[in-house]
């Protein structure tokens, strides 16, 4: 697996790595991304993970990557760096407690776009449960783009208590959940991101009213 600095992502380089895992180091943080990259083409589809089975895959995972064929665009499928701690299941990109990933993830996937020269309306974030609230998350921050999610998650704080109690207990050990959802809510909360960009992007957002856990 090659190792790439994030302040040199560039055109030529993002197609010598094409159809490859890549590592890319950013500020010390090492994120892996998947590129499947198409020639003469200007769509970008940027895919995010929901919940992972740590004894079926072991980080880094690139959900739906084969379906890479299916699409007209090049496609872009980002690791979360945060599930590779002590086997977590989902990470909704919330990073370390003194990182926040989805601003690194952001910031890669509009590195790519700007070096592929793919215009901003042109490129799609997708994902479902976690990834579909990454994929908000992430269309929010890159204005201009589109989110596409199936039964993604709003608020992370009410969901599944077991994952959620989980993830508070390795990424914010002894802190009080008050104090996780007041001190992080711009990462737990899509409407709080909403409200601090005054920006509520373009999104289909599709749900499975049959799926009981995400529907509550």
């Amino acid at each position: 697996m090659e190792t790439l600095n994030y302040e040199d992502l560039n055109n030529d380089l993002l197609w010598a790595h094409n159809n490859q895992v890549v590592k890319i180091m950013k500020d010390e943080l090492d994120i892996y991304i998947k590129l499947n990259l198409k020639e003469d083409n200007h769509k970008l589809v940027v895919f995010s993970n929901g919940a992972i089975d740590p004894s079926k895959s072991k980080p880094p995972v690139f959900m739906r990557s084969k379906w890479h064929e299916d699409f007209n665009a090049n496609c872009l499928y980002i690791d979360d760096r945060t599930v590779h701690y002590k086997q977590l299941r989902i990470g909704w990109g919330v990073g370390r407690e003194e990182r926040h990933f989805l601003k690194d993830y952001s910031e890669i996937a509009q590195q790519v776009t700007q070096a592929l020269q793919i215009e901003s309306q042109n490129v799609v974030y997708c994902g479902s449960s976690a990834g579909g609230f990454m994929s908000m998350y992430l269309a929010t921050l890159h204005k201009g783009t589109t989110a596409v999610v199936n039964n993604p998650q709003c608020y992370v704080d009410r969901y599944d208590k077991v994952n959620v109690e989980k993830l508070y207990n390795k990424i914010f050990p002894n802190r009080s959940r008050d104090y996780i959802k007041k001190q992080y809510a711009l990462r737990l909360s899509i409407t709080s991101l909403f409200r601090k960009q005054k920006y509520v992007p373009k999104i289909y957002y599709i749900q499975n009213r049959l799926c009981e856990t995400d529907m509550t």
